[in-house]
């Protein structure tokens, strides 16, 4: 696959496939929504599920907000199945990659998030990628990673 942007070609080699994790990574970094768009169809090629969103808020108010938009995202797109075992598996995601990406955040500090969830039927990975910021000068951008089985 060639994704041409600003005059520059990128490659990203599908040959051998994907998995759900660079899939996830794929597409909680992408910038636009036609790059999105690209990737969530070669995802879907490959034969994985993906979803995406965007969230913001104050980290201890956005926290428990989490987990919820991303299962109802999961389930509206046919991510994964409306069973007890597929929900408690992105729950678990969205868990482990929350501690990856707001390990250290203040309480009060403000993020604006990107969540991207691929699933291949049997491995669902949860990437959320974006911005946090106790000050405007504070700023930085931050990646968490969640992956957990859904079984066969």
């Amino acid at each position: 696959m060639d994704v041409k942007t600003l005059g520059k070609t990128i490659k990203l080699d599908i040959s051998e496939g994907i998995d759900v994790e660079r899939g996830a990574v794929l597409l909680a970094i992408s910038k636009s929504r036609e790059e999105e768009a690209l990737i969530k169809g070669v995802l879907s090629s490959l034969g994985l599920r993906a979803c995406v969103f965007e969230i913001g808020g104050i980290n201890d108010e956005l926290r428990p907000k989490l987990g919820i938009q991303t299962v109802t995202n999961c389930l509206k797109h046919g991510v994964i199945r409306q069973v007890k075992s597929d929900v408690h598996a992105v729950i678990h995601a969205v868990l482990e990659a929350e501690r990856g990406l707001l390990m250290d955040a203040p309480l009060s500090s403000s993020l604006l998030l990107k969540v991207a969830v691929v699933s291949d039927g049997r491995w669902v990975a949860v990437c959320m990628f974006g911005e946090s910021a106790f000050h405007v000068l504070t700023n930085h951008r931050r990646i968490g990673l969640g992956v957990m089985y859904l079984g066969d």
